[in-house]
């Protein structure tokens, strides 16, 4: 699946946190992005070629707000090898705006 990859993952030198935006539930947090998609550590196992929108809260004062909303596709998931109780997901990113693409790229310029 990572070799299938048309850009390289950026580790972030932040832990930022995911949740479903439809209902603020905690979803995850973001090991690594790109434009085409990211990685979260999860806590349940997400199923697969499933559609969703997730808020991804932002360190304070980066970018001019709060969180982004990206809409995402699960594309694969799998438990950490270390910890049976959390699991690594990827998603591919979809329908991104440009003020995403600008978002991702500057969360991106300081990777850890």
């Amino acid at each position: 699946m990572f070799d299938r990859r048309k850009q390289k993952r950026t580790c972030l030198a932040h832990i930022l946190s995911v949740f479903r935006e439809e209902s603020a539930q905690p979803f995850g947090q973001l090991l690594n992005i790109n434009p085409d998609g990211m990685m979260l550590r999860t806590t349940s196992r997400v199923t697969a070629k499933t559609d969703y929108r997730l808020k991804i809260e932002l360190p304070s004062g980066w970018f001019g707000g709060k969180h982004i909303v990206l809409e995402a596709k699960s594309v694969w998931c799998q438990p950490e090898p270390d910890d049976s109780q959390t699991y690594r997901s990827g998603f591919q990113l979809v329908n991104l705006e440009d003020k995403d693409l600008r978002c991702i790229a500057a969360l991106t310029e300081h990777p850890a």
